[in-house]
């Protein structure tokens, strides 16, 4: 009797179980779904980044000689800190005669567009439009006094005066057609004068902004905030473009991270971030959005500070990185 109430407890046992377990489950899907959906609202995540390296390189973009370094060794510079004056005199000296040159071509284009306007060659053309009209009215007129004196319904004196009209009126068409082919060959050499002009002065110009640009090079700038090491170069040295010459080791890490954007992406400089490092050791690191790079319909760009110190994160070339920003 004692074993068959021990067995009929344990089926209800079984029974209550069976009828458990996949409640249970369920519950914890429904759980894991709404802290999920939850979870998804109130954050935005992002593996579409792009790291600032904080150890950089510089190089020259020419090849010139050193006339002078601003700074050493250990030296603490930032951005757009000019470190290394490269040899300038060639390039100032051509920008000061292209210049000149684009002086000369506006005072001439200036010039030309004046005898252009003197020419007034509008007026030209309407005074013969004018001829032109009153040559067809009159040659009409003729033609119907003809007919008329023909039918004896006008005077020969009438049609006489219709013929001296016509006369004139072709006198002066004639007149007007040759002074404004005069005008218009005038205009026509003119214009090409001009274009010729405005050719050499865009070639010009063109050469001229070249030139800067290849002034600015010998500016070698900080392009970020950092320590220098590793120049080993000295005044008089002849530099050889794209080798590098100096290492800028900066205190302060950036990522650049590409955000899809819905309708509770917000997001504003100086809002915290949370970076998450996938490598051979998970890394996680506190940020905060520093600028708002760029946006459009579908994404919005953001630059992120890492608030460690790079020197100490040592990151794997193939690490995976997650930005994370709390939206609401």
């Amino acid at each position: 009797m004692v074993e068959e109430l021990k067995a009929s407890k344990k089926r209800k046992f079984f029974q209550k179980k069976r009828f458990l377990f996949p409640f249970v489950i369920i519950l914890s899907f429904a759980f894991l779904s709404i802290f999920g959906a939850f979870y998804s609202s109130t954050y935005q995540k992002t593996s579409n980044v792009e790291l600032d390296e904080f150890i950089s390189q510089v190089s020259s973009q020419i090849s010139a000689k050193v006339i002078k370094i601003n700074y050493q060794n250990n030296s603490l510079v930032n951005k757009d800190d000019i470190i290394i004056k490269l040899e300038d005199n060639e390039y100032i000296e051509k920008i000061s005669i292209l210049k000149e040159e684009n002086l000369i071509f506006n005072k001439e284009l200036e010039e030309i567009n004046n005898k252009i306007s003197d020419l007034k060659i509008e007026n030209f053309k309407k005074e013969l439009d004018e001829t032109k009209a009153n040559f067809e009215n009159a040659t009409d007129d003729f033609t119907r006094y003809e007919n008329a004196l023909k039918d004896g319904i006008v005077t020969k004196k009438d049609f006489e005066k219709a013929q001296k009209n016509l006369k004139i009126a072709k006198e002066n068409y004639e007149k007007n057609i040759k002074d404004y082919e005069i005008i218009n060959k005038k205009f026509e050499e003119f214009s090409l004068q001009k274009n010729q002009i405005e050719i050499n002065l865009k070639k010009n110009s063109d050469e001229l902004k070249e030139t800067e640009k290849e002034l600015s090079k010998t500016e070698i700038k900080a392009f970020k905030k950092g320590k220098i090491e590793d120049l080993n170069i000295k005044v008089g040295d002849i530099v050889e473009a794209n080798k590098p010459l100096f290492t800028i080791v900066s205190d302060e890490m950036f990522i650049n991270a590409i955000f899809n954007k819905n309708e509770k992406t917000s997001f504003k400089t100086g809002q915290n971030a949370t970076i998450k490092i996938y490598s051979t050791e998970f890394k996680k690191l506190n940020g905060e959005i520093s600028e708002i790079l760029s946006q459009n319909e579908k994404t919005i760009k953001i630059k992120v500070k890492v608030l460690q110190k790079p020197q100490k994160l040592h990151l794997e070339e193939k690490s995976k990185v997650v930005v994370q920003i709390k939206t609401n």
